[in-house]
C-alpha cells in the first residue's frame, strides 16, 4: 500500500491536512497505528517537523473553519515516529482526522500510512440464539 501524501491548507493562519481513516474491514478496530514520514523537499538534513493529530469523534472536521462539531480528541504528536490512535472505528466506520503542521509545510513532503495489527482488532463475541 502506498503512503498518502498530505496536502496542506491554510486555515486562519495555520497549516492543516484533513484525512479520514476508514474501516473497510469486517470487524471493528480498537486502535490504529499512524506511520509518519517527512522528507525535506530541497534535500539537506532539516529536522523533521512536528505533526499534531486530532480526531473529530461523531462528526467531521470543517476544512474551511478548522472546527469540529463533535468531540475533539487529541490523538498525539510526532516528528516521524509511529503514533497510535486509540479512537475506535466501527465496521464500515470513518474517523475524521486533522493534522497540524508545526512549521512551513512547503519545506517538507509529509506522508502517512495507517496499519492495524491483530491486537488492535476487537475480539469477536459469541452469542446464544
Amino acid at each position: 500500500m502506498s503512503p498518502l501524501t498530505l496536502t496542506w491548507v491554510n486555515v486562519k493562519g495555520l497549516r492543516y491536512a484533513f484525512v479520514d481513516l476508514v474501516n473497510v474491514g469486517t470487524v471493528p478496530v480498537s486502535s490504529a497505528t499512524l506511520l509518519l514520514d517527512s522528507v525535506p523537499v530541497s534535500g539537506g538534513n532539516n529536522t523533521a517537523p512536528w505533526l499534531y493529530f486530532d480526531a473529530c469523534v461523531g462528526a467531521d472536521w470543517d476544512a474551511v473553519s478548522g472546527s469540529c462539531s463533535g468531540t475533539t480528541v487529541r490523538v498525539g504528536a510526532s516528528a516521524g515516529n509511529a503514533l497510535t490512535s486509540v479512537v475506535p472505528i466501527t465496521t464500515g466506520g470513518r474517523l475524521s482526522i486533522r493534522v497540524l503542521h508545526s512549521s512551513n509545510p512547503n519545506h517538507f513532503r509529509s506522508s502517512l500510512q495507517v496499519s492495524v495489527s491483530h491486537d488492535q482488532i476487537r475480539a469477536s463475541a459469541t452469542t446464544n440464539s
